[in-house]
């Protein structure tokens, strides 16, 4: 099976995730903490509600490779899913619109850590193995989309900010 999204192997998707998050940590550093609360051009989104987005893609990825879900729990995310990216989106910005800024800062870091750190515990097989529950996606097609490639939907708003 090829691996898309360019990582051959789980050190270099490690990589790849590694030096996207650079950029992004960076962004979220220059960030006044006023500004991470301000409503923005994301949909009334706040940065805040941003980086809290990123990070739930993080660990819910993370989770899903620790924890497979079950055949019985399989509908429930083929439903979640079928109702597209925009409520899953809403879902998740109702579900930490409330968080404090010092939360989703250390959930965005905790929710990193745990993906890398899952990432290293697969062996070969399990990163390119197809994944049922994932509409047949390899677990490093699944992480790219929700890691590194997502930090780059999402930089450019960081940095617009980071730089006013």
């Amino acid at each position: 099976m090829t691996i898309q999204h360019g990582a051959q192997s789980k050190e270099e998707l490690l990589e790849q995730m590694a030096q996207a998050r650079i950029p992004l940590d960076a962004a979220i550093a220059r960030i006044p903490r006023e500004r991470f609360l301000e409503a923005g051009q994301w949909g009334g989104w706040t940065l805040k509600d941003l980086v809290a987005h990123v990070a739930a893609y993080e660990r819910w990825t993370a989770e899903q490779l620790i924890s497979p879900p079950t055949l019985k729990q399989q509908p429930a995310i083929e439903g979640q899913a079928s109702e597209g990216t925009d409520a899953l989106n809403e879902m998740i910005y109702r579900d930490h619109k409330e968080d404090a800024l010092d939360d989703v800062l250390a959930e965005s870091r905790a929710a990193y850590e745990l993906l890398r750190q899952t990432i290293e515990g697969l062996d070969d097989e399990a990163f390119r193995e197809p994944l049922q529950w994932a509409g047949g996606q390899a677990a490093a097609e699944l992480v790219s989309e929700n890691s590194h490639e997502h930090y780059h939907d999402h930089i450019a708003d960081l940095r617009a900010v980071a730089a006013a």
